[in-house]
């Protein structure tokens, strides 16, 4: 049995934002909102700890405190991945041990940001950690965040490795997508499909896994795109992924940065318009969105009909 057959994890899984209060510490009354919120909207999973997440400004003791506080109002109610990037393999597979005991079903890891490994070094980084953990493994190609990215004979080295189930494939380039999916779609899962009509004609053609990222701010309208796809009804598809192409097209640039503040940023002010009650204070090195941009983002979510 191929090894992605190993976990079920299909559809639209957003990259939660972390809600902070006006101190800047973890809001975990408004996070346990947020999530109900996500939940209620139909997302087919949660990933705790992404960059959208802010793991970089938080301690290790904070992330484990943010994989606590989300398990506590979503475990058993829908997959959880935990990010896990970390500079080291020791501190991946120190919270990678953490996420598995609170009852995590699979670990996302990055390569090392700044440090710029080379390929013998990426697969040595991830041979070791699969050979101390026991959580299903998706690897995240970032090159926006991490300044490496992985080809796709490299992946194809790294899903090799047992633990391996999942490529987050986040290039900016289709066709390095197109590339991962063709090469590696029938030995683990392949996510990253646009919802624009290049991702709708691929998923026609292969039984494709998902996206994971995003934040999930549209709402039902992420994963009625891919619902409506299973369904056959490719007209609904459309009609949900043009909301997501908007997003993507007014909010951030083709590389992915956002256009207004950082992702985290965009997405704070976005949730609250939308009622999700979260504040929107970031933590440095990360800046609150400038008030002579917040119309911007209404006029957006105005425009999509979601206010």
């Amino acid at each position: 049995m191929s090894k992605k057959h190993r976990v079920n994890w299909k559809g639209y899984i957003p990259t939660i934002i972390t809600p902070f209060d006006e101190a800047r510490q973890l809001d975990v009354p408004a996070l346990h909102s947020m999530l109900e919120w996500l939940h209620a909207e139909g997302m087919h999973g949660l990933f705790i700890g992404g960059t959208t997440s802010e793991w970089t400004s938080l301690s290790n003791q904070e992330r484990v405190e943010l994989f606590r506080a989300s398990a506590e109002a979503m475990r058993g109610k829908l997959p959880l991945l935990a990010g896990c990037t970390g500079y080291t393999p020791a501190e991946v597979v120190a919270l990678a041990q953490e996420a598995q005991a609170l009852g995590y079903e699979g670990v996302v890891i990055a390569p090392p940001p700044y440090v710029r490994p080379n390929d013998k070094e990426i697969l040595a980084f991830y041979q070791q950690i699969a050979k101390e953990i026991t959580l299903p493994i998706v690897i995240y190609n970032w090159p926006a965040g991490t300044g490496i990215d992985l080809s796709v004979d490299l992946l194809e080295q790294l899903t090799d490795i047992d633990g391996v189930v999942g490529i987050k494939q986040s290039s900016p380039s289709i066709e390095q997508f197109i590339k991962t999916l063709f090469r590696l779609k029938d030995k683990v899962r392949v996510y990253g499909f646009r919802m624009d009509e290049h991702g709708l004609s691929l998923l026609q053609s292969v039984d494709g896994d998902g996206t994971i990222g995003a934040g999930g701010v549209l709402g039902r309208y992420q994963p009625d795109f891919y619902n409506h796809i299973w369904r056959g009804d490719i007209d609904a598809a459309r009609a949900c992924g043009q909301k997501d192409i908007q997003i993507l097209q007014r909010w951030y640039t083709p590389e992915l940065i956002g256009r207004y503040g950082s992702s985290p940023s965009v997405l704070k002010v976005a949730f609250k318009m939308r009622g999700v009650p979260v504040q929107p204070y970031v933590r440095r090195p990360i800046l609150e969105v400038e008030d002579t941009e917040i119309d911007v983002i209404r006029q957006t979510l105005v425009d999509l009909e979601l206010i």
